[in-house]
């Protein structure tokens, strides 16, 4: 088998293909692999299997990654010069759909740790993921995220109805609640309340994401304050939200480690690539561990050089004030220091003192 052409991934589209020819037959056949959702649109509606939804659900729940595949044969008289010249959306149609490839999301083993860490330092964490809805809750569930081990939370499923904002607990098979055409923030609220009692926590999938930012902003600025998952989420949109909670008053920082992540992590007040590739570019920071334990070591990092620099310019400006004071005084009496007690107070006090504030270590814990 040879490939003829080939169309990378690009996240946009949300899928890749292969154009392969067997050297044997000269068959011609379109191999094609995305995004459950996109292999969908573009397969031939008989070959979708009835329970397609229901296998999905159930994969991405368990916190799977699910990969879908597709093919379609070209017709014989097809050429090698005509496939060249053929538009990536006439080739990517019409497939047949063959099944899913389930991948097995594995935790590292100091994430939930680090997690924990940030969360009890009343940092707020977010997931924002090009995979599905639900295996983005679900990974976010065994994370810490959403502390759902506690049975204190609810993750609500923010949706697109048509041209308003639904709501729907994601732990239960109940039709979603839809907000009226013309609502306001306490009807936003009463709605919330009638869904779930507990403290909550939103997710989002793309298409209602921009749905929401552009023509809810009521619902989009509790989003904002209360959203966890983003999934689903195209590189323009990562770098969106975390300006939009810049500029509610966030400091945020973003690690990643693929293209994808490359303008929020530019567009971050701190930025880590988890990775040496192309986000490592972008992004201010590098971290040699591919682990989120990083972002806990900038914290503590960035606040001591914080508290540090602050501390030792009032002190100086303390010294300064200090020695004026004491010099007023001595005038007023007729008197005054002579170079040998400058030069101690200089040496022996101040120097000491500067050295050691500026050698200050960090917090142990944030």
């Amino acid at each position: 088998i040879g490939i003829i052409r080939s169309f990378p991934f690009t996240s946009e589209l949300q899928r890749m293909s292969v154009v392969t020819k067997n050297l044997q037959t000269d068959e011609m056949i379109v191999f094609c692999k995305g995004s459950p959702e996109m292999i969908h649109s573009l397969s031939i509606e008989k070959t979708i299997p009835v329970d397609f939804h229901s296998k999905l659900d159930s994969y991405t729940n368990e916190g799977n990654r699910v990969i879908a595949f597709g093919w379609k044969a070209l017709p014989s008289e097809t050429s090698w010069h005509s496939i060249q010249t053929m538009r990536r959306s006439e080739l990517e149609c019409n497939l047949n759909f063959t099944g899913f490839l389930i991948l097995e999301n594995h935790l590292k083993e100091d994430t939930t740790g680090c997690i924990s860490e940030l969360l009890f330092s009343n940092t707020k964490v977010c997931m924002v993921t090009g995979d599905n809805i639900f295996t983005a809750i679900s990974v976010s569930k065994k994370c810490g995220i959403v502390p759902f081990d506690s049975g204190l939370y609810d993750v609500i499923v923010v949706k697109k109805e048509g041209d308003s904002v639904a709501f729907q607990l994601d732990s239960e098979e109940q039709t979603s609640v839809t907000l009226p055409a013309k609502y306001s923030q306490m009807e936003i609220v009463q709605t919330l309340i009638g869904i779930t009692s507990r403290p909550f926590v939103f997710a989002i999938a793309e298409a209602a994401f921009n749905h929401v930012a552009e023509f809810h902003p009521l619902v989009y600025e509790m989003l904002l304050l209360k959203g966890k998952i983003f999934a689903r989420m195209k590189p323009g949109k990562k770098q969106k939200l975390v300006e939009d909670l810049q500029n509610i008053g966030y400091t945020v920082s973003m690690c990643g480690d693929g293209a994808n992540d490359c303008g929020a992590l530019k567009a971050a007040h701190a930025g880590v690539s988890l990775s040496e590739t192309e986000a490592s570019i972008a992004a201010p920071f590098t971290s040699a561990n591919p682990s989120i334990s990083c972002m806990i070591e900038i914290i503590r990092q960035g606040r001591a050089a914080l508290v540090t620099a602050s501390v030792t310019f009032r002190f100086m400006a303390m010294y300064s004030m200090i020695q004026f004071i004491t010099q007023l005084l001595h005038y007023s009496i007729g008197t005054n220091m002579t170079d040998s007690q400058f030069l101690y107070i200089d040496m022996f006090v101040i120097s000491g003192i500067a050295a050691t504030l500026g050698h200050s270590q960090p917090a142990v814990n944030l």
